[in-house]
């Protein structure tokens, strides 16, 4: 159990919790999924500082008049990021409705985002496809093989439109694969963190 911390954005507050050690991951969630730091946070936190904000309007973060689209949201997730002092890149992971969210942002604010990491994400809505040609980061694509609630070919859109991603099918898993399988979510993540960080050539 970790309780929620509140954050205020530009006088909006928002629920955050945090947990871990490692470099910084923004785990975006998808509907429904709030109020708790779940098993895929946890295991996530094995090796990276895990930061699980709630959407406006979801959880105990309050809505916002302001929020009317997918840009607006972007953009608050950009003010979030100031307010907790993220100025180097950071991991960068959403799990369906969290997932469109993080593509848009990865798209929008591309020198931010060090890696991208998208779970059974929901979205690609015109003109999206093209904005995604954007992100310059590496990507992970996991496809929940069991889903009926997104369709595979709309996960696998996302792998083919962004220019470094790689697909995963994990068999079995249906859309609520972050409850159902958390550890091996997580375990695929970690590893391809760790992998892009072996490979980084090292500061001057």
């Amino acid at each position: 159990m970790l309780d929620a911390q509140f954050l205020d954005v530009l006088g909006a507050p928002v629920a955050v919790r945090r947990r871990g050690a490692g470099p910084p991951l923004l785990y975006l969630h998808g509907a429904g999924m709030t109020g708790k730091w779940l098993q895929v946070h946890e295991a996530l936190a094995a090796g990276a500082e895990v930061i699980a904000p709630e959407h406006p309007g979801c959880g105990e973060t309050p809505a916002q008049d302001w929020l009317r689209d997918m840009g607006d949201l972007v953009v608050h997730y950009d003010d979030l990021r100031r307010a907790l002092g993220l100025r180097g890149r950071f991991d960068l992971v959403g799990y369906s409705l969290g997932g469109w969210i993080a593509a848009e942002f990865a798209a929008t604010f591309p020198a931010l985002v060090r890696s991208l990491t998208l779970i059974a994400p929901i979205g690609l809505t015109t003109p999206q496809p093209r904005l995604l040609r954007r992100v310059t980061c590496p990507a992970l694509v996991i496809e929940a093989g069991a889903d009926r609630i997104v369709p595979a070919e709309t996960v696998r859109r996302y792998a083919s439109l962004l220019p470094h991603a790689r697909l995963l099918v994990i068999q079995g898993a249906g859309h609520m694969l972050v409850l159902e399988q958390p550890d091996t979510v997580a375990g695929a993540i970690l590893t391809f963190i760790r992998d892009l960080t072996s490979t980084e050539e090292p500061s001057p």
